[in-house]
């Protein structure tokens, strides 16, 4: 892993990384990632995040508009957002607006994690590959390659349920915690690049048959297969 990512195993399957800006949790029961960022100063905010705006206005067709809201029924029926329970999640502890549709790829809903990302504990700059680099070392491994992208890879890992009070979402006059990460967290690239990391470390493949970045793996076929 890399220099500012340990990772521990444990006899019952679960593993740990731990960052200097999260914990992640591999829980064996759940077959699922379990996310826990660290808040900057060590504690949480005393006061609700954001300023409270659930949805910012969006010109979309009725065609899009139909594609936007049957996105977020799918959000909810994979269970990525999760009706907001004070007894399981506590008060609302902010709000993150759903923003335009996503830029490159069919209608969806993109949140806006400004007001939290200003709290969270994020170095960007350390332990993140360079995409120049990554690129380089993928030209170098040869012809005979093949690209795996992990689908939906932030909304794979789940947020851990003390936090997810402070990502609710509102669709619809009703209540959601997002109970994933999603791609606008500013940890979330980080995150994952440490579970794809580890994943391969451990995976017992050729140190050189596999590279990966974000939710990409590059897999040398003539040293490894894909399948």
């Amino acid at each position: 892993l890399s220099n500012r990512t340990s990772g521990e195993e444990f006899a019952d399957g679960s593993v740990t990384l731990t960052n200097e800006d999260f914990v992640v949790s591999w829980d064996p029961k759940l077959k699922s990632w379990e996310l826990a960022w660290i808040w900057k100063g060590s504690l949480p905010p005393e006061k609700r995040v954001g300023t409270g705006v659930s949805e910012y206005p969006k010109n979309l067709s009725s065609e899009e508009r139909d594609q936007y809201d049957n996105e977020l029924q799918l959000w909810i029926a994979n269970e990525f957002l999760v009706p907001h329970d004070v007894e399981v999640h506590g008060p609302v502890k902010g709000i993150l607006p759903v923003v335009q549709a996503h830029k490159s790829t069919p209608v969806r809903p993109v949140l806006d994690f400004t007001p939290l990302n200003d709290l969270v504990e994020s170095e960007p700059g350390r332990s993140v590959k360079s995409c120049v680099d990554t690129l380089r070392r993928w030209r170098s491994m040869g012809v005979r390659c093949k690209l795996l992208d992990i689908r939906k890879a932030c909304l794979q890992v789940r947020l851990s349920t003390d936090l997810q009070s402070y990502q609710c979402v509102v669709v619809k006059d009703k209540i959601f915690v997002m109970s994933r990460i999603a791609f606008g967290l500013s940890i979330a690239r980080k995150v994952l690049d440490a579970i794809v990391e580890f994943v391969i470390f451990s995976s017992g493949f050729p140190v050189d048959s596999c590279d990966g970045y974000v939710d990409d793996i590059l897999v040398d076929e003539s040293l490894q297969s894909a399948t």
